[in-house]
């Protein structure tokens, strides 16, 4: 879905669900501050409860790095048919939805870069919250 001038509007409230263990009814202070980029979440369908700042789990961070590289898609895709109506944005605006971008290239885009090579993280990676299971702590000492 596209936000043409007349919906640019909308509140910034999805009923997607999310397991992001944020607030998935709002995005972020960081997005809402900010009409493009609230605009371009609504248009890329990002799960408002992964545009918060201060997530400290590995998985919430990879759901992140998935988003980040589905909503390039969408928006590469979207750009190839002429059918983008807002302003024209980069890579670098979209890493500010998800986190800062001195962080994400550090640590984010590096770290799961090519986690694809790494099945048994990824497998642990995606697994859902366990309250049984070791928290990232425990096992990364991160």
């Amino acid at each position: 879905m596209l936000l043409s001038s007349a919906s640019a509007s909308l509140p910034a409230v999805s009923t997607a669900s999310s397991d992001s263990g944020f607030d998935t009814t709002t995005f972020s202070e960081q997005v809402l501050k900010n009409s493009l980029l609230l605009q371009v979440s609504n248009a890329l369908d990002i799960d408002p409860g992964l545009t918060y700042h201060t997530d400290p789990s590995l998985r919430i961070w990879y759901k992140k790095y998935n988003a980040y590289n589905e909503a390039v898609a969408k928006l590469t895709q979207i750009k190839a048919t002429s059918t983008w109506t807002l302003a024209d944005i980069g890579h670098t605006e979209l890493i500010n939805i998800f986190g800062g971008q001195l962080y994400w290239h550090s640590h984010i885009s590096s770290a799961f870069g090519n986690i694809q090579n790494h099945k048994l993280m990824v497998k642990w990676l995606e697994r859902e919250d366990d309250d049984d299971e070791p928290s990232d702590l425990e096992i990364w000492h991160l």
